[in-house]
């Protein structure tokens, strides 16, 4: 057991280096080939799906959790209860992201977005909210 927990925590900082290394590498690239006005665009959006990813709260590993204790104690009216519970939990904060992105869309100036930019946000950012939408 703890030689998987070793292993498994070296890959995912060997993963996690990996990530941050084609970043440091690819940002130059992406700046000239992008000009700094749509590489602003392109981190904002960026920040912007990283705070999307603030939205479960870690919510998804609670109930694997909590399940995989129920499975384990034979308790399947608590499995039962606790993915019903996920499952509304996880479309209402699914639908406040997806009302979050439309309602962004009406003011893409509050971004600091100018000229033809709001209108390339404003598609970005209708197409993460079907996005979401369709993972709902």
């Amino acid at each position: 057991m703890k030689k998987q927990l070793l292993t498994s925590s070296l890959f995912r900082f060997l993963e996690r280096g990996i990530v941050v290394i084609t970043s440091f590498l690819l940002t130059p690239f992406f700046i000239n080939e992008l000009g700094s006005t749509h590489y602003g665009l392109w981190l904002l959006i960026l920040s912007i799906l990283g705070w999307f990813n603030v939205v479960d709260l870690g919510f998804p590993q609670a109930i694997q959790r909590q399940i995989v204790q129920a499975l384990e104690l034979n308790d399947k009216k608590r499995v039962n209860v606790i993915f019903s519970t996920g499952l509304v939990l996880f479309t209402v904060l699914g639908g406040l992201s997806v009302l979050t992105l439309v309602g962004l869309t009406t003011v893409p100036a509050i971004f600091g977005v100018e000229g033809i930019d709001q209108i390339t946000l404003v598609d970005i950012l209708l197409v993460l909210s079907v996005k979401v939408l369709w993972v709902l």
